[in-house]
């Protein structure tokens, strides 16, 4: 697309004031969306990440070590040979459905999928609250802390050192884009 340029000339200055329009707003918004699709993306997997990291290494979204088991779901799970690792047995519960922004969609979904083969409820977020288990639950009223690994983890908020590195890519992409415009 060949460049356009615009002259415009004002008032009672001497001579007459040239500015030049070299670029294409619709080219420029072209660059954006795409740029904005890709970025969200990077920042959806990076939360996907931090999300399974926390999991694997004991901590929930604000990095706080997430609460160890009861003596008595230790002893539980010990007897079934299911590991000590809190909110992970099966690795049912960690599973998650991501859905990529696009440039006519710009939103990054990242949706628990991990269902109880039993109930068919989406559990994960029961323990991302803290519950009571009912009277006719396998474990009869056990009590279950709130475990907050589910979220947007503390590094990828505003402030948080993920979010800064984003940040700085898409204002130096904004500054690149400007130049090959």
């Amino acid at each position: 697309m060949a460049r356009r340029f615009k002259t415009i000339k004002t008032g009672p200055v001497r001579g007459p004031v040239i500015v030049k329009k070299s670029f294409s707003n619709r080219k420029l918004a072209g660059i954006l969306d795409d740029m904005m699709a890709e970025q969200l993306n990077i920042m959806g997997k990076n939360i996907n990440d931090a999300i399974q990291n926390g999991i694997d290494i004991g901590l929930d979204i604000d990095d706080n070590r997430i609460e160890p088991l009861a003596p008595s779901t230790l002893a539980k799970r010990q007897a079934k040979g299911q590991g000590t690792k809190p909110l992970d047995i099966t690795g049912n519960m960690r599973k998650t459905k991501l859905t990529q922004a696009s440039r006519s969609n710009q939103v990054y979904t990242i949706e628990m999928v991990g269902k109880s083969s039993r109930t068919g409820n989406v559990y994960g977020a029961f323990h991302n609250q803290g519950y009571t288990n009912s009277s006719r639950s396998r474990y009869p009223n056990a009590k279950v802390p709130k475990r907050e690994w589910f979220g947007i983890p503390k590094q990828s908020k505003p402030g948080g050192s993920d979010y800064k590195k984003v940040m700085a890519q898409i204002s130096l992409r904004l500054r690149r884009g400007w130049k090959f415009l």
